[in-house]
């Protein structure tokens, strides 16, 4: 419910003045009643319940027999979600009134609230009988019977609503028009909402309704499908809404936005919703229409590997003690290593979408965290997301270059945060984002790569038809720490002190804050952990890889491997992700092997992840829908050994606490800056690659160029983004169910 209607709610009909109705006398206690009720109301018009609730409830401490104080707070209760104690005072006032039928009607929007709407029913019934000028109370009645799907006799209630006031509000009145609607009415439907419209202009449900009215009118088409668009950049994770929209799409021929739109809808929809079918039905029919042109017989298979949480430094091919990853290792002896790969950003959703993208964050549009918000499920079970951003459905991805030019395409991913729901399954037409078995605990659980391997191999037995892109993401490395033995026990069998593996989450994750009581024993024991991930994710590479070369297949393989960021151990005095930009963040390993087309090499080449997509176009031989405002370029001449230069600079971007940017030279220069504290960081990586010692505090001759490029980068991207988007570019988000909402706690990407 939009706040506005809980605030209408909570007003219903209790007003000021009945606070002392009944008073033989105003007193001292009943005027100090009123001064916090006074108060309470104050705190109520700007939104703040909380605080009109301590006031009401003080209004209730001195004035305990005054039952307008009650229903006050019943409603206060009702509008915080509070239903237990809603209902709780609204039954007292009826013990003591039980001819209140502002405690009926209360009561019944409280069940509606809750959404038991025929428990409602009585209740509003009985108000009316007791008492029939309540506007409000008919409009809850109205929202009642609509969802029930009673609506001729919603419309009933809703005329007498309007007898009664003759000036409805906005929801009300998009109410009446969807019940008008669903009776065939859809000129009186149309009228309701305009008029919803006139007094809320986003008015979601009147947007979204009227949209899909009109966009069955072939001259009021493009209106009806303007407001879908604008109802879907508000609501992007309402499969209702999208739905909508891939509709409309299809019915304008715009079958790849369709397309996207659809599987997003589809993947917001439990299957076993009775509308689950008919979105699928019509998520294949624009399946059929996508574009696809048929491969030339020398373009190549392709093999992405994303191993989220990867510390490029803890990988033996990059100069580590430990062998962690004999099964890289040897991949990268026989491939181009590209020693300097920037990602851009330190968290897996900004990181993956600019990897599949070719976009900056600040572009694409993952740029942001999460906040909470009102949850819903998805096909694949219930998400512990509250909200996050999303991709435009009219963005190309790589998958979707892929496809059009005639590749098979399977995606499978083993953290939430890459779920279909959010775009990232755009251009797949197999993606297998299953969840259920660790979103109940990921601060205990995670999906496991052999579990992620036992999906592509039952997809690899299909022999699916060549060429193929395919894109495996392993989730292994993030906390918790706790490998499947044999791996990762030598690591820490000397260790005597009081971790554990259960308890790595907690040690860790402390958003980006300093953390102070760790041993050097203590942080051993992590490392020891964390490099047991890394060698157990490593066999699973090498189990994927050998199951792949035992195809037998008719075109070659291009097989990468590359990580979305990397992972703090104490290097700046914390743990975990999402928080910093230093080198352990952003440096990710990037391996690219594809025999006889490319001969084992190294390269201190820099080179970003927005670079891989249109590097593995050039490999593949795709010239064709390549976006032409891909920020990211080929690195070709780089991996052939034609050039020993690669980007002169490479960005980064961070959100979560307090925005950063981040700018890294190819000869090794880098400056870090803090939007929230505008304080700049200087280092030179050749001399001080643990940027242990800032060069200067922004005012060094070094810095100020950097800092100048880093600020037109900045405009730049405001430019791309508008470029791409329009001026009115959105933040859309997506608002995900409580499960989700407790994962991202525990993966610790919320506060």
């Amino acid at each position: 419910m939009r706040r506005s209607s809980v605030l209408q709610v909570v007003c219903l009909s209790v007003s000021l003045a009945l606070l002392c109705a009944g008073c033989a006398r105003r007193d001292g206690k009943v005027v100090l009643a009123e001064q916090y009720a006074y108060a309470g109301n104050s705190y109520l018009a700007d939104g703040k319940l909380d605080k009109a609730l301590a006031e009401f409830e003080k209004a209730r401490a001195v004035a305990p027999h005054h039952l307008p104080i009650y229903l006050r707070l019943g409603a206060i209760y009702t509008a915080k979600g509070s239903f237990a104690k809603a209902i709780q005072n609204f039954q007292y006032v009826l013990k003591q009134d039980p001819e209140s039928a502002e405690a009926y009607s209360l009561w019944g929007s409280a069940l509606v609230r809750q959404g038991r709407f025929a428990q409602a029913l009585p209740k509003f019934e009985r108000s009316a009988e007791l008492d029939s000028s309540l506007p409000e109370m008919y409009r809850q009645w109205g929202l009642a019977l609509v969802k029930l799907k009673r609506n001729a006799e919603a419309v009933s209630v809703f005329e007498q609503a309007a007898e009664i006031g003759p000036n409805p509000p906005a929801a009300s009145l998009a109410h009446w028009g969807t019940a008008l609607q669903h009776l065939g009415r859809r000129e009186e439907a149309i009228r309701k909402y305009e008029a919803a419209l006139e007094r809320v202009p986003d008015h979601f449900t009147a947007t979204n309704n009227l949209g899909l009215l009109l966009v069955s009118r072939a001259s009021e088409r493009a209106r009806g499908i303007r407001l879908l668009e604008h109802a879907v950049k508000a609501r992007p994770g309402n499969p209702s809404t999208l739905h909508n929209l891939g509709w409309a799409y299809i019915q304008v021929e715009r079958f790849e936005e369709a397309y996207n739109l659809l599987q997003r809808s589809v993947a917001a929809t439990d299957s076993s919703n009775p509308l689950y079918e008919e979105r699928l039905s019509r998520l294949k029919l624009a399946e059929a229409q996508l574009p696809r042109r048929e491969a030339t017989p020398d373009m190549p298979n392709v093999v992405l590997f994303v191993l989220d949480t990867l510390r490029v430094d803890h990988l033996g091919s990059y100069g580590y003690a430990r062998n962690t990853s004999p099964h890289i290792d040897a991949l990268a002896q026989r491939g181009v290593v590209l020693e300097n790969a920037i990602a851009q950003a330190p968290w897996t959703a900004a990181s993956v979408a600019s990897l599949f993208t070719g976009l900056y964050p600040s572009v694409h549009g993952l740029d942001g965290g999460i906040r909470w918000g009102r949850g819903q499920r998805s096909a694949g079970g219930a998400l512990p997301f509250a909200v996050q951003k999303v991709l435009s459905s009219s963005q190309l991805t790589l998958a979707e270059v892929f496809r059009r030019n005639g590749y098979r395409t399977a995606g499978f991913v083993s953290n939430v945060y890459v779920n279909s729901i959010f775009g990232f399954s755009q251009g797949f037409e197999v993606y297998n984002d299953e969840h259920k078995e660790y979103s109940k605990n990921v601060s205990g659980a995670k999906r496991r790569a052999e579990d992620t391997n036992r999906y592509v191999f039952e997809w690899l037995d299909q022999k699916p038809q060549e060429p193929f892109f395919l894109l495996v993401h392993y989730n292994d490395c993030h906390w918790p720490y706790n490998p499947p033995a044999p791996f990762g026990q030598d690591y820490v069998a000397d260790y005597k002190g009081g971790l554990t593996p259960e308890r790595t989450t907690s040690v860790v994750e402390t958003q980006g804050r300093p953390i102070t009581g760790l041993s050097d024993e203590d942080l051993a024991y992590l490392i020891g952990l964390y490099d047991g991930e890394i060698a157990y994710m490593d066999d699973q590479v090498g189990q994927l890889l050998r199951r792949i070369g035992s195809q037998g297949l008719q075109r070659d393989v291009i097989t990468v491997i590359t990580a979305d960021h990397g992972e703090e151990f104490l290097d700046h005095g914390s743990a975990s992700h999402g928080y910093t930009l230093y080198e352990e963040m952003i440096h990710v390993p990037l391996i690219f092997h594809a025999p006889g087309r490319l001969a084992p090499a190294r390269s201190a080449a820099q080179v970003r992840l927005i670079d891989v997509a249109p590097t593995l176009f050039s490999l593949a031989g795709i010239d064709h829908d390549v976006p032409q405002g891909m920020q990211g370029v080929s690195f070709v001449p780089v991996l052939e050994g034609k050039t020993a230069t690669g980007v002169e600079e490479a960005f980064s971007e961070a959100t979560y606490v307090g925005e950063k940017k981040a700018l890294r030279t190819q000869q090794g220069l880098k400056l870090i800056y803090s939007f929230a504290q505008d304080k700049t960081m200087l280092f030179d990586l050749k001399a001080d690659p643990g940027e242990k010692k800032s060069l200067s505090n922004g005012n060094s001759p070094l810095g100020d160029p950097l800092k100048e490029h880093l600020d037109l980068w900045v405009q730049a991207n405001q430019a791309t983004r508008v470029a791409l988007y329009g001026a009115d570019a959105p933040d859309q988000e997506v608002v995900l169910d409580e499960e989700t909402k407790a994962k991202l706690e525990a993966l610790g990407y919320i506060q």
